[in-house]
């Protein structure tokens, strides 16, 4: 809520601008305002006969709570796709003998076709390290080669 205060008391250049758009009563905001200046130990808008200038920390604060508000409205959007399925994290490990070949050729295409997934690839060295990550879920995928036994007939 302080963020979006200070943005709107900024955007709409008073605070019976700001009333409407945060569906607040003038008073009400009045007194978050104070106290986020008295909480902050600065003022954050000059009151002048027009209406509301921003101080220098007014500035300071509306430029990082603008980029929070992005940042919160980005962080909505991706949970938004997740939720439909549409947007997701891929981890996938290989041990270097595994990706030779067409296997090898395949990551880049997959990420082409799929770029709201986030495509994490990992060469591990050894067996035991792969299946350890694919046990403990630190690892969506992995490519290994599996024993091979042969029988004498």
């Amino acid at each position: 809520m302080v963020v979006g205060l200070r943005v709107a008391i900024s955007e709409e250049g008073s605070i019976g601008g700001a009333t409407c758009r945060l569906r607040l009563t003038q008073p009400a905001l009045s007194r978050q305002l104070r106290g986020l200046e008295r909480g902050l130990g600065a003022g954050l808008f000059a009151r002048s006969g027009r209406g509301l200038d921003p101080t220098i920390a007014g500035d300071a604060l509306l430029r990082r709570a603008v980029r929070m508000l992005a940042d919160a409205e980005a962080t909505l959007e991706d949970l938004r796709l997740a939720a439909e399925g549409k947007t997701s994290r891929l981890t996938a490990a290989f041990t270097g003998r595994c990706i030779s070949g067409a296997l090898g050729k395949r990551p880049r295409p997959a990420a082409a076709d799929l770029p709201d997934v986030d495509l994490s690839l990992m060469e591990l060295f050894g067996d035991a390290e792969v299946s350890t990550g694919t046990l403990d879920g630190s690892l969506d995928v992995a490519v290994q080669r599996l024993p091979v036994r042969f029988e004498v007939a």
